[in-house]
């Protein structure tokens, strides 16, 4: 495998800090809960992210190729593991 399996983890990570997403806010280098507010507190307004026809017309096609790498990532996991 191309990547190693610590790896698929901090894959989906890094997505959350494209702006496209509006899971976070950048500031620098780091990814804060909203501007001014680095994480979120017991009490506070949540966040929301409006998922529209338009957010998920950007976002699908990359959640299925996303899909699709875990499969292939699984089954070549269960494989190695198991035997062919």
């Amino acid at each position: 495998m191309a990547v190693p399996i610590a790896g698929w983890a901090n894959e989906p990570f890094q997505v959350t800090r494209r702006k496209s997403v509006q899971y976070c806010v950048r500031v620098g280098t780091k990814c804060f809960y909203q501007q001014g507010n680095e994480t979120f507190s017991e009490g506070e307004d949540e966040k929301v992210v409006v998922v529209n026809v338009a957010y998920l017309e950007q976002h699908v096609p990359f959640v299925r190729d996303r899909l699709k790498r875990a499969g292939i990532r699984l089954a070549h996991l269960l494989n190695s593991t198991l035997g062919q």
